[in-house]
């Protein structure tokens, strides 16, 4: 319903009750992607995805989390700032992120690749989301296809 901080308020209750689990650390990060509080969404999946493996094996429906409007209000908002930081790797990781789930997969292999070039010190956590994320094989690592991004119309609206 857009109430991303309402939502953040909920996680802490719930990290009171389970604390150091990885679903709270996840929906935490999908509220503050919502509530555009970037650094802190990208920490919070960063712990989530590092720990528990598993939920990497999953697709998040982000359309029907925060709804299509706002996510493309915030794809907007990430471009920006990915373009603004051309060394910082946080946008464009968020943006390999909402690809993923959104289910633009070759455009988030891009962005992954693209993070990976601004951070070749954290090479290992984007290798780990290439493993586990079911990306088309044509475009995996090693087969010498490297997609850039291209805007979709979901993602570019």
């Amino acid at each position: 319903d857009g109430k991303y901080t309402s939502a953040l308020d909920q996680y802490d209750i719930a990290e009171t009750v389970t604390p150091n689990n990885p679903l709270i650390w996840l929906g935490r990060a999908n509220a503050e992607l919502g509530a555009g509080f970037f650094m802190r969404a990208e920490g919070h999946l960063r712990q989530a995805l590092t720990t528990d493996k598993a939920l990497l094996m999953g697709q998040y429906d982000l359309t029907g989390m925060l709804g299509e409007e706002r996510l493309t209000k915030l794809v907007g908002d990430l471009k920006e700032i990915a373009s603004k930081e051309p060394t910082k790797p946080t946008a464009v990781f968020l943006l390999a992120y909402v690809a993923y789930n959104t289910g633009h997969e070759v455009q988030a292999l891009g962005y992954l690749d693209m993070a990976e070039k601004r951070a070749p010190d954290q090479a290992g956590f984007y290798k780990m989301l290439r493993e586990h994320w079911s990306l088309p094989d044509e475009t995996k690592p090693g087969t010498g296809a490297t997609p850039t991004p291209k805007p979709t119309p979901e993602l570019n609206k």
